[in-house]
């Protein structure tokens, strides 16, 4: 959708909500000249025509049958107005939900395609930050124990299994890389699986103490699965990178059609404000509100972080 279209479905969803707010309005003058009509029609029906007549001897009782009869003629009047502007209020409002929904779906993919965006830009960087310069320290190895092939061959044999290791290493590499754009390329996502083995790499690599408490996602679209993981994914880069923590906390579970996600960090934290999210954090913060999920992210300087994540599954 370009942004003339977009500029027109929010002016004219704006000028439907302005006329629903005039039709609640007129509904609710009707409905007070109906109850005022009711309030008269209840009155005279229970004063007797002689009683009547005695408080006013000038109106005879064909005046005052013909008073009745008009008050029952604007009583369906009222009514019929009554019904007529609450279908048009519920056309209009069926309007203005088909419209929102319209624009929540086009915003829900200008995000996906930022996010998309962003993970090929981040990809991008990873692959010429490690695989790309690993492989080209390879063949810079390579080309030297050409030289050395016949001078000195232990030197090379040396060479070679060391080129064999880093050639395996920069697979390795691609691969996570690859996973981390999608995912659901290997089959199916284990987010248990994933983050417990994650969890092993942090302790074993980086000397992290990790409680993983985690649970597969219960629920069968693919999308929002993956969407989970990149959550969780993004989070524990955020305290690689940034945190200078010792020991973290990671608990994902099912819980009442919702998948609740905590991490918790003992690290150096920031100031906790919206305005200081990183990159990383304004990525996990988009791809909260394109699952209609919620996001609390507490924190203080030298208190570490921590992040609370609900995501609907239904």
């Amino acid at each position: 959708m370009n942004t003339n279209s977009h500029d027109i479905l929010v002016a004219l969803l704006s000028k439907l909500k302005i006329d629903c707010i005039t039709l609640d309005e007129r509904i609710n003058a009707v409905s007070r000249e109906l109850s005022d009509v009711e309030t008269y029609l209840i009155k005279m029906t229970k004063t007797d025509f002689d009683e009547y007549r005695f408080f006013s001897p000038r109106t005879d009782s064909q005046n005052y049958f013909q008073q009745m009869e008009y008050k029952k003629d604007e009583r369906k009047k009222l009514d019929t107005e009554l019904y007529y502007l609450k279908n048009q209020k519920k056309n209009l409002q069926e309007e203005i939900q088909q419209l929102e929904t319209v624009l929540a779906i086009e915003k829900n993919h200008t995000v996906e395609l930022s996010l998309n965006q962003r993970d090929r830009q981040r990809a991008a960087k990873q692959l010429h930050d490690d695989p790309v310069s690993s492989l080209f320290l390879t063949v810079q190895k390579l080309e030297r124990s050409q030289l050395d092939v016949i001078q000195a061959p232990k030197k090379v044999q040396e060479e070679l299994k060391e080129i064999c290791h880093n050639i395996n290493q920069t697979i390795d590499d691609l691969n996570e890389i690859i996973f981390d754009i999608y995912p659901s390329l290997y089959g199916h996502i284990s987010i248990k699986d994933i983050f417990g083995k994650k969890a092993e790499i942090l302790e074993q690599k980086h000397g992290y103490k990790v409680d993983c408490r985690i649970e597969d996602v219960s629920c069968e679209t693919i999308l929002s699965v993956i969407h989970i993981y990149h959550i969780i994914q993004e989070c524990l880069l955020n305290i690689e990178k940034h945190a200078n923590a010792k020991k973290v906390q990671l608990i994902g579970q099912n819980y009442f059609q919702k998948y609740v996600i905590e991490i918790h960090d003992d690290g150096i934290g920031f100031s906790g404000k919206e305005d200081d999210y990183g990159d990383g954090l304004k990525m996990v913060k988009d791809r909260v509100i394109l699952l209609n999920g919620q996001m609390k992210i507490t924190s203080k300087s030298h208190h570490g972080t921590s992040v609370e994540i609900e995501i609907p599954l239904n």
